[in-house]
């Protein structure tokens, strides 16, 4: 009788290694991963969101950072971070330093007589 087993060292023989269990681990893991990525609301505006939000008793409403979803308000945003006040839209040159190094503060050669 033939043997149907492959005799060689080195191989994958745990469960997750198996061909039908991997196609099965790698689906739940996908929507798993996944699952907090769907959006249930449309992105712009934000305002349709944000109402739906406030809405539910014992939720607090945290928005994105400066910039909406997807970037729907960058516009909005740039007029409010890059004004004459706050921060000029070309690079700030500065003065270059009057000494490019620190001078040499040491004493010159030693003299041991001299010193002890």
């Amino acid at each position: 009788m033939a043997a149907i087993y492959d005799y060689t060292f080195h191989q994958n023989t745990r469960i997750g290694d198996d061909s039908c269990d991997l196609s099965q681990e790698n689906i739940q893991n996908a929507h798993s991963a996944t699952y907090m990525l769907d959006n249930f609301r449309p992105a712009c505006p934000m305002k349709n969101a944000i109402d739906f939000a406030t809405s539910q008793p014992a939720i607090n409403f945290t928005g994105s950072h400066q910039v909406g979803i997807n970037g729907c308000n960058i516009d909005d945003n740039s007029k409010l971070e890059i004004t004459a006040i706050t921060k000029p839209k070309c690079r700030i040159s500065l003065q270059q330093r009057p000494f490019a190094t620190v001078p040499f503060l040491g004493r010159g050669k030693s003299n041991v007589v001299l010193e002890a």
